[in-house]
């Protein structure tokens, strides 16, 4: 077994950065892009890059700003999770759940821990930050693309087609699933039967299209989109705001995306994979065709299945041509845990792997490695 050395790398000797996003973006070089916080006078989410290296190595140090934008409201910047990005452009999401700043002054005094600084702000609204990736300016700067309140972690996917930028994502109505994912939760023994369990079978998968070519001589009041068969709308309402609605994708809850990222993310795909909680309860895996909307699942019984994370045939040319790895958790007695292998492209299972005597910890990632 090969030694392996851990380092531990203090980025802030070599970029500015006060906190960053649970997710980034890779590309096939190895270069990674990032978001993160700039705690200033005026506070900015500053989206990084780090070029990848000859064998995969990566040097924090030649970590750049590729844009800088500033919080919409100063004294609330808001909480995200992941971002958007396709090879010209990064999406920004600045959703109106955000870190109180006025409470995280007062916390020495009131205890209080960082999610007890945190509100949702149903007066505000969804906004989204455009940004060119080859200048780091915001497209039609002098336009708001914004939406109604909503909460979500997680980006699917997103792609140009032709004038727009369609993008995929699982919103909540509002942030108290976060109120619900304390460990005293997730160590129920039975996961159906927890608040957060319910919570997620409000998660919506949800298309919007944000056109890119708006200007001043954009009429106000009629539909931007013209997309046969989408029922997503982006409309000029005010002389500076575009107010978009999204299309809904999937009809029961529906979390944790994932994609062939290897080979589709920022490009045109049509199989995504996630984690569902139906409306009778049941736990799924789900594969869903963003053409069709028409879907497969997987389930058993009382079986807690993790994220699936997508794993590519080698050599494989089609897109779902791989296999899914969930590790599950059953509820049933004498039942194992397990790690299920299904075929992505017939959703059935090839394999499953079971641990006797153990449980999977219930958190919100896993990562497989392929070595």
């Amino acid at each position: 077994m090969n030694n392996i050395f851990l380092v531990q790398l203090d980025i802030s000797k070599s970029l500015k950065l006060d906190a960053a996003a649970a997710h980034a973006h890779w590309e096939t070089d190895g270069t990674v892009h990032f978001i993160g916080y700039t705690y200033t006078a005026h506070p900015c989410y500053c989206l990084y890059k780090v070029p990848g290296r000859p064998g995969g190595a990566m040097d924090i140090s030649e970590a750049r700003v590729m844009s800088s934008i500033k919080c919409k409201w100063p004294l609330f910047p808001s909480y995200y999770h992941s971002f958007a990005m396709t090879k010209n452009f990064y999406v920004f999401i600045e959703q109106p759940f955000v870190l109180n700043l006025a409470k995280v002054v007062n916390m020495v005094k009131t205890k209080n821990a960082i999610i007890d600084c945190m509100d949702f702000r149903p007066m505000n609204k969804t906004v989204f930050h455009i940004v060119d990736r080859h200048t780091g300016l915001e497209i039609n700067g002098d336009f708001v693309y914004q939406t109604d309140p909503m909460f979500f972690f997680h980006h699917a996917n997103m792609y140009q087609e032709g004038s727009n930028l369609v993008l995929d994502l699982c919103s909540f109505r509002d942030a108290r699933i976060l109120k619900l994912l304390y460990l005293k939760d997730l160590e129920k023994e039975t996961f159906q039967d927890t608040k957060s369990c319910e919570e997620i079978k409000t998660c919506r998968l949800r298309r919007f299209v944000l056109p890119l070519n708006v200007s001043k001589e954009t009429p106000l009041n009629e539909s931007l989109l013209h997309r046969p068969g989408c029922s997503a709308t982006a409309v000029r309402k005010t002389e500076k705001n575009i107010f978009l609605t999204s299309e809904q994708m999937h009809n029961e809850g529906f979390e944790f995306p994932q994609i062939n990222y290897g080979k589709y993310n920022g490009k045109k795909y049509r199989h995504l994979y996630g984690y569902s909680v139906f409306k009778s309860g049941q736990q799924a895996l789900v594969k869903i065709d963003m053409q069709t909307k028409e879907s497969q699942s997987w389930s058993e019984g009382a079986c807690h299945p993790s994220e699936p994370i997508f794993v590519p045939r080698p050599g494989g040319k089609e897109e779902d041509d791989g296999v899914l790895l969930s590790a599950i958790n059953s509820n049933t007695e004498g039942k194992y845990a397990f790690l299920l292998i299904l075929d992505a492209k017939t959703f059935t299972e090839c394999a499953r792997v079971e641990f006797p005597d153990i449980r999977f910890l219930r958190d919100l990632h896993g990562l497989f490695r392929p070595h």
